[in-house]
């Protein structure tokens, strides 16, 4: 129980550390939003591909990069240990980025499991991720150059959406911020069915579910990031042609590495501090 309580102590005390935006920024970060919203309904109905100019995952880097540098521009006062890139800060958000994906991945899993027994149609790869087309290993490597950007956008995104709805409040109090979480949440969850189908919208819900709370812990977007990096890294294996369930299997337990030793790292000078 004090374990409980100070998770929910920290969960509070973080939740009313949060600081508003002005009207100014609420309005600049609602247009960067838009631009958002329409490139990725573009995107989704293939309005890219039929010019020739530059490819569509090119295109995709570009936008990505020019957007997640206007969100940190905006939210350059709102990020707080984002920008903390010391090796001990990065490791820790390394480490927590395993543990996010984890706790991501056993929601989703919980999830499938339920609906494959009640509604088959919301559950299990309801991306059709099995049905796309196979690629070869610079395919993939491509498409993994292409996430380390736009998976940072898609994080500034779902953040800048929270500090959107926490701004429309009067004040910042643990409700206020758990509705704006899950308002964000469901945005991104929205966004989904342009770039998909409509019963992704549940399932990601439930995938991105511990995401959005935990960053009310971690105060930082990095483990965020990471968690994202690894779920879509090891997602897009399906497609890599030759890739068996085997390996795909191997390979996920090996994301939990960084996590593992940690933790044993942590209970060595534990017990070295109890020596002392």
């Amino acid at each position: 129980m004090t374990s409980l309580n100070y998770l929910k102590e920290m969960f509070c005390e973080n939740a009313r550390s949060f600081k508003q935006i002005d009207d100014k920024t609420r309005a600049l970060l609602a247009l960067v939003v838009l631009f958002n919203v329409i490139f990725i309904i573009l995107n989704a109905k293939k309005y890219f591909y039929t010019q020739h100019f530059i490819s569509p995952k090119t295109l995709t880097v570009i936008f990505s990069f020019i957007s997640a540098s206007a969100f940190i521009y905006l939210l350059k006062d709102n990020l707080y240990k984002t920008f903390d890139f010391s090796i001990a800060q990065l490791k820790k958000s390394f480490v927590l980025g395993n543990v996010t994906f984890y706790l991501c991945f056993l929601v989703l899993w919980i999830y499938n499991i339920v609906m494959s027994m009640f509604h088959t149609k919301l559950g299990g790869d309801v991306q059709k991720i099995r049905q796309l087309a196979k690629i070869d290993i610079w395919q993939y490597l491509t498409i993994v150059m292409k996430y380390v950007v736009s998976l940072l956008n898609e994080e500034l995104l779902l953040v800048a959406v929270f500090f959107i709805a926490l701004s429309l409040f009067n004040k910042v109090n643990v409700k206020n911020v758990i509705f704006s979480t899950l308002a964000s949440l469901t945005f991104f969850a929205i966004l989904h069915m342009f770039a998909w189908n409509s019963v992704t919208i549940v399932s990601v819900l439930m995938n991105k579910l511990p995401a959005v709370f935990l960053f009310i812990f971690f105060l930082d977007i990095k483990p965020l990031y990471f968690s994202h990096l690894f779920n879509n890294c090891w997602v897009s294996l399906t497609m890599l042609s030759g890739m068996t369930g085997q390996v795909k299997s191997l390979i996920f337990v090996l994301f939990g590495i960084p996590m593992a030793l940690y933790l044993a790292d942590r209970a060595i000078k534990y017990e070295k501090e109890k020596e002392t």
